[in-house]
């Protein structure tokens, strides 16, 4: 996985255990018995949890100092 490289071993397991927590959510294998529709708990770490403005949130988390890199190409 390229998120691994130069990562430390701490990283890489939590990206191996992050890997496997959506795999499963794609895969529908959370949940023992549903019929097309589950609950799924979010782990807290993994929540964007600051919000007056849920978009700008997500987008600050997403793509850190955007607006200060908009005009850089080699940002994105």
């Amino acid at each position: 996985m390229r998120l691994q490289i130069g990562s430390s071993c701490s990283d890489v397991n939590e990206l191996k255990e992050f890997s496997d927590w959506i795999l499963n959510v794609g895969d529908g294998n959370i949940e023992d018995n549903n019929d097309g529709e589950a609950e799924i708990e979010i782990p807290d770490d993994m929540l964007i949890k600051n919000s007056g403005d849920p978009i700008s949130s997500i987008v600050n988390s997403t793509y850190p100092s955007l607006l200060e890199n908009m005009s850089d190409i080699s940002f994105f």
